[in-house]
């Protein structure tokens, strides 16, 4: 199935109905199922209900999803991932999510958005440099794009990125808001315009969180989803 064309013709009204008859769904194979009944097991081990009242991840528990490889479902084994497909990493996701979101989310932030963009476009130094970390769980990532005045407008974000004289570096001010992972995360791929000529003509900029001038608030308090964490980043002068 070509799946870039079938979505694209239900965007402009037309459905296949062979093709959309054609779906079948992925059973577990043995290597989502290991990832998959690991998790449960931790799940049970640490409670929802436990992880919400205490409203973050024990270091413990994150040791843990570590060695299950948590961190590295779907970055490329050549990087020290597990290298699972789409569908396989969607069927681990369906699982993840169903037994405890918040826990889950930390994955998802890290693995969907945080580092996509390095597996996705990173030059051969970025991925050597983050995504071995990432897939290990030794660099959690986040995702910082939305902000206080703009929300997830990103043509219009206030977060700037200049620079250097000498061309060597982009200095990055600004700041962000909602950012899930914040508090976990040792690298972040932070949304900046470049040009203020030219509104939306922006960077994603690789951020470790050690930095000089990265500040990371405290968690928000929310409803649910207590053990995820959910803060404001600041960023003055970062080069």
């Amino acid at each position: 199935m070509n799946l870039d064309n079938f979505l694209a013709n239900i965007y402009f009204g037309s459905l296949d109905m062979e093709k959309f008859h054609s779906f079948q769904d992925l059973e577990e194979d043995e290597q989502t199922r290991e990832i998959t009944e690991k998790y449960k097991d931790l799940t049970e081990r640490y409670p929802a209900s436990h992880l919400e009242e205490k409203g973050t991840v024990p270091a413990e528990l994150l040791e843990e999803l570590k060695k299950i490889g948590f961190f590295g479902l779907n970055i490329p084994e050549e990087y020290g991932g597990v290298g699972l497909s789409i569908r396989q990493y969607l069927k681990v996701v369906e699982v993840l999510s169903g037994r405890d979101l918040a826990l889950a989310l930390i994955s998802l932030a890290h693995l969907s958005i945080g580092c996509k963009g390095i597996v996705l476009f990173g030059t051969a130094a970025q991925k050597e440099k983050y995504l071995i970390p990432a897939a290990t769980g030794e660099m959690i990532f986040s995702y910082a794009l939305t902000e206080p005045k703009i929300g997830s407008d990103a043509k219009h974000i206030e977060t700037w990125a200049t620079l250097s004289d000498d061309g060597r570096y982009y200095i990055l001010n600004g700041q962000k808001t909602y950012i899930t992972n914040a508090n976990y995360a040792g690298g972040l791929t932070v949304f900046a315009q470049q040009d203020r000529d030219k509104p939306g003509f922006m960077g994603a900029f690789i951020v470790e969180t050690g930095w000089d001038g990265v500040k990371i608030g405290r968690d928000m308090e929310k409803m649910g989803l207590k053990a995820s964490s959910t803060a404001a980043i600041k960023f003055k002068d970062v080069r």
